[in-house]
């Protein structure tokens, strides 16, 4: 990621399709600007597994990323005391489901996650039909304290929009 770009998901939300969606992430490059520091030498944990698992029922759910690295006890601790790494997800949600962007800017002002943006539609009184794709984009803090044994456990709050309302059918008094 170019260092001047603060986002990955804001330029390319809406250029991306389903089956695209990572490789185009992967190859992105809008300019020659490099981020200076890193040398060929440096030993860099990699990523050895992720999962996702989609937890809750109902409207209000969470996704619960769990990231796991290699190659990491000494090279881990040694790369993020010499560099400032985070872990950046980018999460494109599907129709009917969105990420409330107050409820994550309390995220960030925790200190739960470095930063945190929503793109796409943001309006969260939309119903179903009427709303947008959005994506979320985490940037993760990977200082040796937030990592347990090279293990990072990322909990992103979900919530399902309602849908359009028919006004034929009688509401139901609860």
């Amino acid at each position: 990621m170019p260092c001047s770009r603060t986002y990955i998901g804001d330029a390319y939300l809406h250029t991306l399709t389903d089956h695209a969606h990572h490789r185009g992430l992967a190859e992105m490059s809008d300019s020659d600007e490099l981020c200076e520091g890193l040398t060929d030498d440096v030993e860099v944990p990699t990523l050895s597994e992720l999962q996702r698992q989609l937890v809750g029922e109902g409207s209000h759910r969470h996704l619960v990323y769990s990231v796991k690295f290699s190659a990491c006890q000494d090279a881990m601790v040694n790369f993020l005391n010499g560099y400032d790494a985070c872990l950046v997800i980018v999460e494109k949600l599907p129709n009917g489901v969105f990420a409330d962007p107050f409820e994550l800017q309390h995220f960030v002002e925790r200190k739960v996650f470095l930063d945190v943006a929503v793109f796409g539609d943001t309006n969260l009184e939309l119903p179903s039909a009427l709303s947008n794709r959005s994506a979320v984009e985490i940037h993760f803090d990977l200082r040796p304290s937030t990592l347990t044994n090279c293990n990072i456990v990322i909990d992103l709050p979900l919530h399902a929009r309602y849908p359009v309302r028919s006004y034929r059918l009688p509401l139901a008094i609860i």
